[in-house]
């Protein structure tokens, strides 16, 4: 004989009560189970993906930096209200273009961590940087922190 399955209604009620046999009760809640897992996996991989993206935006910034300068660098992928501590906070496009930069100069950083928004419009990286004079040791090591947002195209919102 079968039984209720109970617990589906507004706030866990009884108004959509459902009469299953006892293998049937079983399959119902697998599935039920799975649809959830299925689910979070979906979610999982959408966020796996937009984070992979932004990674890959970073990873693209830190080779253009190697390849032509740190300035042309920053400067190709700051949103135009970016912003730059320096050491209070400040536009960062601005800041770019008065600061004049040594055309031997090297900044290098990977990201090593990140995480991004469920709805992807913003994330972070973040990871070890370095400084110098290219050919050279360089002459100092620090982290870095980069905040992006989704403007269209994966833009930089916040540099540090």
């Amino acid at each position: 004989m079968g039984r209720l399955a109970r617990g589906w209604g507004p706030a866990g009620g009884r108004s959509h009560d459902a009469f299953v046999s006892g293998a049937g009760e079983l399959v119902f809640h697998a599935l039920l189970q799975l649809a959830g897992v299925m689910r979070y996996l979906r979610s999982c991989t959408a966020a796996s993906t937009q984070l992979s993206e932004l990674v890959a935006a970073e990873r693209a910034f830190a080779a253009r930096s190697e390849a032509s300068s740190t300035q042309a660098a920053f400067l190709s992928v700051l949103a135009d209200d970016a912003i730059m501590f320096r050491p209070g906070a400040v536009n960062a496009r601005e800041s770019l273009r008065q600061r004049p930069f040594n055309p031997n100069g090297l900044l290098r950083w990977m990201p090593l961590l990140g995480d991004i928004a469920e709805s992807g419009e913003l994330g972070y990286t973040t990871g070890p940087c370095e400084a110098g004079l290219r050919g050279e040791a360089p002459t100092y090591k620090g982290q870095f922190v980069s905040i992006w947002q989704r403007i269209g195209i994966r833009r930089m919102a916040i540099a540090g």
